[in-house]
């Protein structure tokens, strides 16, 4: 009889501490990022609000670098606040079309009333539409660099392998190089 009461009591608390800490954190679905750009993480995307329990609260976002989904996409910054202003935090996605969709682990941290601290893992869903929807969608010649083996250098980037189409009057176009995003650095 002690066995099934002590079982009970742990139940109800578990059970209680899903629901008051279920409230803190509400998505509207996953989150649509256009291909190859940024997009910014508007409130209704990602709700975390602790209510009265607590004004400290953070969000520190969790890559593994061996993962393949942190390769197409990163969710920038990699710490803020629960209560973020708009346009302060944003997917950056990579343009890597392997996956469709992809997860963003985030940590929510926050204090309550009696000074618990509580960390709640969660995953931010991301959809990634299509090129051909983006109104950006600007590569118009995309063809793979050469070399002759491992240690070589590969054939340079040029007009005959990479081109761009874009209004060069009102636009204008950026190449980076996402150092870091490839599981090798160059030059080692």
């Amino acid at each position: 009889m002690e066995f099934k009461c002590l079982f009970l009591l742990s139940l109800v608390l578990v059970s209680t501490f899903i629901c008051c800490h279920s409230e803190v954190i509400r998505n509207s679905g996953p989150l649509s990022a256009n291909f190859g750009q940024t997009t910014y993480i508007q409130k209704s995307d990602l709700r975390i609000k602790p209510g009265s329990q607590s004004s400290d609260c953070s969000v520190k976002v969790l890559y593994e670098e061996t993962s393949f989904s942190s390769r197409i996409g990163r969710l920038f910054p990699s710490q803020f606040s629960c209560n973020y202003k708009e346009g302060s935090v944003y997917y950056e996605h990579y343009g890597s079309s392997l996956l469709n969709h992809t997860a963003v682990k985030l940590l929510v941290t926050y204090f309550t009333n009696e000074s618990e601290r509580v960390s709640l893992p969660v995953y931010l869903k991301v959809d990634i539409l299509p090129a051909s929807s983006s109104p950006f969608n600007c590569i118009v010649r995309n063809l793979g660099l050469t070399a002759g083996d491992a240690s070589d250098f590969s054939n340079p980037i040029s007009s005959s392998n990479l081109a761009f189409l874009y209004n060069r009057s009102r636009e204008e176009c950026t190449i980076s190089v996402l150092n870091g995003a490839a599981p090798y650095s160059w030059p080692r």
